[in-house]
């Protein structure tokens, strides 16, 4: 069988190309099989707001505890998840919701004690997705379980690691055109120019961690990433076309 990840961002949620799901669901007539991943951007933000809980960093990592944790993991299940696969499936009745709190997709590892309720997914269990995507196109929630207790897991991360389990490409459907310098999107990065460019100040802070979780997966086994506007209408199949689309890094 072979992939293809999707993650959709959560700033681009609400904004999604209108064509964007049937031409998720048309790759399977191609031979591709599409997991979808997201988070819940925006909307986990305004939850948080609306019941007064202000958020915490610890080294660029929000720090979750117990009521956060309630907050996010409702947000994300029964708001977000359910929201993406009703819409998908006005289109295709194929998407299906799932995440690693109630489906064995994935493990989970807590990264520290000063995060809280935060972890890292690991052990990527390919045989439950190959059984899946037989019949099914996953819309996966970012929320993992460990020893009983839900924990968050960061979206890029867990769609990286997925990708990387079942070497595919990488799409990053987001609400920027791709990487920019200076206002212009830079169509190709090669593996070995990553490091550089990072450090080069020639790109935005906020696209920093993009590239470097970008090189993590790419050496993990992600067959290539792209990072590309989900905005715009007909992406998916200008993508599988072999059109140019956003930034592509491999």
């Amino acid at each position: 069988m072979k992939f293809i990840v999707i993650k959709i961002s959560g700033s681009i949620i609400n904004q999604l190309a209108s064509t964007t799901f049937k031409q998720i669901a048309d790759l399977r007539s191609n031979g591709l099989y599409p997991i979808i991943v997201h988070d819940g951007g925006p909307k986990v933000n305004e939850a948080l707001i609306e019941n007064g809980i202000e958020a915490e960093y610890i080294n660029d990592i929000r720090k979750i505890n117990l009521p956060t944790l309630n907050i996010i993991a409702n947000t994300l299940l029964c708001k977000v998840n359910v929201d993406i696969v009703e819409e998908a499936n006005e289109v295709a009745q194929d998407f299906i919701g799932i995440n690693g709190a109630y489906f064995p997709i994935f493990d989970c590892r807590p990264i520290s004690k000063e995060l809280g309720f935060v972890a890292e997914p690991e052990n990527i269990n390919r045989e439950v997705f190959q059984q899946l995507c037989t019949n099914y196109i996953p819309v996966v929630a970012s929320i993992g379980r460990y020893h009983n207790q839900f924990y968050s897991i960061n979206a890029e991360t867990l769609a990286y690691k997925i990708a990387a389990t079942l070497q595919s490409p990488l799409i990053i459907l987001s609400d920027i055109p791709g990487v920019q310098n200076q206002g212009e999107v830079i169509s190709d990065i090669q593996l070995s120019e990553l490091d550089k460019l990072i450090n080069s100040k020639m790109i935005s802070d906020d696209m920093i961690p993009k590239l470097k979780d970008a090189s993590k997966a790419l050496s993990a086994g992600v067959k290539e990433i792209v990072i590309a506007p989900g905005y715009e209408e007909n992406i998916m199949r200008q993508y599988f076309d072999g059109q140019q689309v956003g930034t592509k890094i491999h």
